[in-house]
């Protein structure tokens, strides 16, 4: 594959070839005095073809200069060539870093289930501690009942007992 600079330089020398062929074309058409051989050519068709003869002349390095601008087919390459490579890079220090953000989002999220979870343990582990002391009253406290009851029936039963006796014991008395 040849260079850009032969490439252009190789260009170069064949439209300046052109060009000066033409323009020679063109001088000696217009030095050469009009002499019919065979057939005679009307004056303004002869005109006519020197006119575009000489529009065409002039008109070729115009636009040999403006397709010598244009890329070739092997700088169009290249540059694809580049163009492919810097998106292929791009595309890598891209994924690279939603990579790397999703690696360091995905350790924030186990870091927060981690500390959720012990937030949870935590929590669950109050509550039955609570739960705990809570029962431990009650029981104290449905102890306490039941003494209580116990007393009150205990009490109770006796004092019935007295006054049973008593209301014996007045009865015995009024009936002797």
């Amino acid at each position: 594959m040849n260079s850009t600079s032969e490439n252009k330089s190789q260009k170069n020398s064949a439209v300046s070839s052109l060009t000066r062929r033409n323009a020679a074309a063109v001088r000696e058409i217009q030095l050469t005095e009009y002499q019919p051989i065979v057939y005679a050519i009307p004056k303004e068709q002869r005109e006519m073809e020197q006119q575009l003869l000489m529009d065409a002349a002039a008109f070729q390095p115009i636009l040999y200069r403006q397709i010598e601008t244009l890329a070739t087919r092997e700088e169009l390459v290249d540059q694809l060539t580049q163009f492919e490579n810097r998106q292929n890079r791009y595309l890598t220090l891209t994924v690279e870093g939603l990579q790397e953000t999703s690696e360091k989002l995905l350790e924030a999220v186990r870091r927060t289930v981690s500390q959720d979870g012990k937030a949870r343990e935590a929590f669950i582990s109050g509550c039955s501690s609570e739960l705990e002391q809570s029962r431990q009253r009650i029981e104290h406290t449905i102890a306490g009942m039941r003494r209580k009851i116990l007393w009150l029936m205990v009490g109770t039963s006796l004092g019935a007992v007295v006054l049973s006796v008593l209301a014996c014991a007045v009865f015995w008395k009024l009936a002797a």
